[in-house]
Protein backbone atom coordinates (compact mmCIF):
# COMPACT_ATOMS: atom_id res chain seq x y z
CA UNK A 1 0.00 0.00 0.00
CA UNK A 2 1.46 3.33 -1.09
CA UNK A 3 -0.87 5.62 0.87
CA UNK A 4 -4.46 5.68 2.07
CA UNK A 5 -5.74 6.59 -1.39
CA UNK A 6 -3.68 4.42 -3.71
CA UNK A 7 -3.11 0.67 -3.47
CA UNK A 8 -1.48 -1.60 -6.03
CA UNK A 9 -0.94 -5.37 -6.03
CA UNK A 10 1.34 -7.66 -7.97
CA UNK A 11 -0.59 -9.67 -10.56
CA UNK A 12 1.16 -12.96 -11.39
CA UNK A 13 1.20 -13.64 -15.13
CA UNK A 14 3.50 -15.12 -17.78
CA UNK A 15 5.23 -11.75 -18.13
CA UNK A 16 5.31 -10.53 -14.50
CA UNK A 17 9.00 -11.13 -13.92
CA UNK A 18 10.43 -10.63 -17.42
CA UNK A 19 13.05 -7.90 -17.47
CA UNK A 20 13.34 -5.99 -19.69
CA UNK A 21 9.84 -6.16 -21.16
CA UNK A 22 9.46 -4.34 -24.48
CA UNK A 23 6.23 -2.91 -25.88
CA UNK A 24 5.69 -4.15 -29.46
CA UNK A 25 2.15 -3.31 -30.58
CA UNK A 26 -1.34 -2.32 -29.50
CA UNK A 27 -4.53 -3.05 -31.43
CA UNK A 28 -8.08 -2.10 -30.47
CA UNK A 29 -10.33 -4.56 -32.28
CA UNK A 30 -13.54 -2.93 -31.06
CA UNK A 31 -16.01 -5.34 -29.48
CA UNK A 32 -13.73 -8.30 -30.30
CA UNK A 33 -11.10 -7.13 -27.88
CA UNK A 34 -7.92 -5.30 -27.15
CA UNK A 35 -4.68 -7.00 -28.22
CA UNK A 36 -1.24 -6.09 -26.87
CA UNK A 37 2.07 -7.58 -27.97
CA UNK A 38 5.15 -7.48 -25.76
CA UNK A 39 8.53 -9.18 -25.82
CA UNK A 40 11.60 -9.90 -23.76
CA UNK A 41 15.05 -11.37 -24.32
CA UNK A 42 15.05 -12.82 -20.78
CA UNK A 43 14.67 -16.57 -20.95
CA UNK A 44 15.83 -16.93 -24.55
CA UNK A 45 18.55 -19.51 -25.15
CA UNK A 46 21.26 -17.01 -26.10
CA UNK A 47 19.86 -13.95 -24.34
CA UNK A 48 19.37 -12.05 -27.59
CA UNK A 49 16.31 -13.72 -29.13
CA UNK A 50 13.07 -11.84 -28.45
CA UNK A 51 10.38 -13.98 -26.82
CA UNK A 52 6.99 -12.58 -27.87
CA UNK A 53 3.72 -12.64 -25.95
CA UNK A 54 0.19 -11.65 -26.96
CA UNK A 55 -2.24 -10.34 -24.35
CA UNK A 56 -5.93 -10.35 -25.32
CA UNK A 57 -8.62 -8.55 -23.33
CA UNK A 58 -12.07 -9.69 -24.50
CA UNK A 59 -14.14 -7.45 -22.21
CA UNK A 60 -12.18 -4.21 -22.04
CA UNK A 61 -14.45 -1.25 -21.34
CA UNK A 62 -11.70 1.39 -21.16
CA UNK A 63 -7.96 1.73 -21.64
CA UNK A 64 -5.25 4.36 -21.55
CA UNK A 65 -1.51 4.70 -21.93
CA UNK A 66 -0.20 6.66 -19.02
CA UNK A 67 2.68 6.04 -16.62
CA UNK A 68 1.48 6.26 -13.02
CA UNK A 69 3.93 4.44 -10.78
CA UNK A 70 7.36 5.53 -11.95
CA UNK A 71 7.26 8.71 -9.87
CA UNK A 72 7.29 7.16 -6.39
CA UNK A 73 9.83 4.33 -6.71
CA UNK A 74 12.90 3.39 -8.67
CA UNK A 75 12.74 0.96 -11.59
CA UNK A 76 14.59 -1.69 -9.54
CA UNK A 77 12.13 -1.38 -6.65
CA UNK A 78 9.12 -1.53 -8.95
CA UNK A 79 10.39 -4.61 -10.77
CA UNK A 80 11.31 -6.53 -7.62
CA UNK A 81 8.11 -5.69 -5.74
CA UNK A 82 5.41 -5.49 -8.40
CA UNK A 83 6.82 -6.81 -11.68
CA UNK A 84 5.27 -5.87 -15.01
CA UNK A 85 1.63 -6.71 -14.29
CA UNK A 86 -0.33 -4.97 -11.58
CA UNK A 87 -3.91 -4.82 -10.27
CA UNK A 88 -5.21 -1.58 -8.77
CA UNK A 89 -8.09 -2.60 -6.46
CA UNK A 90 -8.93 0.90 -5.18
CA UNK A 91 -8.86 2.64 -8.52
CA UNK A 92 -10.10 6.21 -8.76
CA UNK A 93 -10.23 5.82 -12.55
CA UNK A 94 -12.54 2.79 -12.24
CA UNK A 95 -14.73 4.65 -9.71
CA UNK A 96 -14.99 7.62 -12.09
CA UNK A 97 -16.00 5.38 -15.01
CA UNK A 98 -18.62 3.61 -12.90
CA UNK A 99 -20.08 6.96 -11.76
CA UNK A 100 -20.28 8.18 -15.37
CA UNK A 101 -21.86 4.87 -16.50
CA UNK A 102 -23.99 3.57 -13.60
CA UNK A 103 -25.30 0.55 -15.55
CA UNK A 104 -21.85 -0.62 -16.68
CA UNK A 105 -21.42 -2.98 -13.71
CA UNK A 106 -24.72 -4.71 -14.60
CA UNK A 107 -23.42 -5.56 -18.07
CA UNK A 108 -19.80 -6.21 -17.06
CA UNK A 109 -19.73 -7.66 -13.53
CA UNK A 110 -16.42 -7.67 -11.72
CA UNK A 111 -14.68 -4.77 -13.45
CA UNK A 112 -11.00 -4.58 -12.51
CA UNK A 113 -8.27 -2.02 -13.21
CA UNK A 114 -5.18 -3.81 -14.57
CA UNK A 115 -1.83 -2.35 -15.58
CA UNK A 116 0.86 -3.76 -17.86
CA UNK A 117 4.20 -1.97 -17.76
CA UNK A 118 7.03 -2.18 -20.27
CA UNK A 119 10.22 -0.18 -20.49
CA UNK A 120 8.56 2.33 -22.83
CA UNK A 121 4.79 2.15 -22.20
CA UNK A 122 2.31 1.68 -19.40
CA UNK A 123 -1.04 0.35 -20.57
CA UNK A 124 -3.96 0.47 -18.17
CA UNK A 125 -7.13 -1.49 -18.89
CA UNK A 126 -10.45 -1.78 -17.13
CA UNK A 127 -12.05 -5.10 -17.94
CA UNK A 128 -14.52 -7.62 -16.54
CA UNK A 129 -12.32 -10.61 -17.32
CA UNK A 130 -8.63 -11.17 -16.91
CA UNK A 131 -6.88 -11.25 -20.28
CA UNK A 132 -5.45 -14.30 -21.97
CA UNK A 133 -1.64 -14.45 -22.16
CA UNK A 134 -0.13 -16.48 -24.95
CA UNK A 135 3.46 -16.98 -26.02
CA UNK A 136 3.78 -16.35 -29.76
CA UNK A 137 6.22 -18.63 -31.53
Amino acid sequence: MIDNQFQIERWETLISALNPLEFLSFYDNGMDGLILSVGSTQGSADGSHLLRFQITFTQAVAYRKEPIISTFMSEEERQSIFGNTIVIPSSQWLSDIQMENPFLEMEYAGLTHRLIRTVSQTIEVISAKAPQFQRVV
